[in-house]
């Protein structure tokens, strides 16, 4: 098993590097496909708009994300074009309460969307918007990429958080490919039932 296709949900430049340069890696590493969608977004909020606001208002948001969308998808059809990978990039503007649906359709066909890390200083709250709607939207594994690290391909140790519900499952198989090439894995059970199926060996089906 592999990661084949791989999505990245791009809404700022700053932020840009890290989830898109992740991407290529493990493009590289798994010979998978990186779909790379850029969003421009209207964050306006139209019930809270002064009265007597009016349609030039409304369009001069619309302008704003329009360039944004642009600045973001030359930078990342830029950097992708210098890469051997397979891919494509496409691009959309949405108003930031519409945001869910725009990342949870594409994450939904993709084997793992890279994001970027969503909390930080000078972060708009689109961020963890779109960690939020490829993870309870679009069902899809997510991995998260702190900024100025070097991307991973194969990780060395990893943690698994387990409870035996079909949530923490689910996590699992979707990280297989991950966890059969890490060189440790650690399970971590936190206060088990005292009287469950496997009180005696917590997380031992697992391994």
């Amino acid at each position: 098993m592999a990661y084949k296709s791989l999505l990245t949900v791009l809404t700022d430049t700053r932020l840009a590097p890290a989830p898109l340069e992740q991407s290529i890696a493990l493009a590289a590493r798994h010979d998978a496909h990186v779909d790379v969608l850029s969003l421009g977004l209207d964050r306006s909020q139209i019930g809270y708009y002064y009265a007597g606001a009016n349609a030039m208002i409304l369009q001069e948001t619309i302008n704003r994300a329009q360039a944004e969308v642009k600045e973001i998808d030359t930078f990342a059809s830029t950097r992708m074009k210098q890469t051997d990978a397979r891919w494509a990039c496409d691009t959309a503007v949405a108003a930031l309460a519409d945001l869910g649906r725009h990342v949870a359709a594409p994450a939904r066909f993709a084997d793992l969307v890279v994001l970027a890390q969503p909390y930080g200083a000078d972060q708009g709250p689109e961020v963890e918007a779109v960690v939020e709607a490829a993870l309870f939207e679009g069902r899809a594994p997510v991995l998260v990429t702190p900024p100025d690290i070097e991307p991973l391909t194969k990780p060395r140790r990893i943690v698994v958080g387990w409870n035996q519900s079909n949530e923490a499952l689910m996590a699992v198989r979707a990280a297989k490919p991950f966890l059969v090439e890490a060189d440790i894995v650690h399970i971590a059970v936190i206060d088990p039932p005292a009287h469950g199926q496997n009180r005696s060996d917590p997380g031992g089906t697992l391994s």
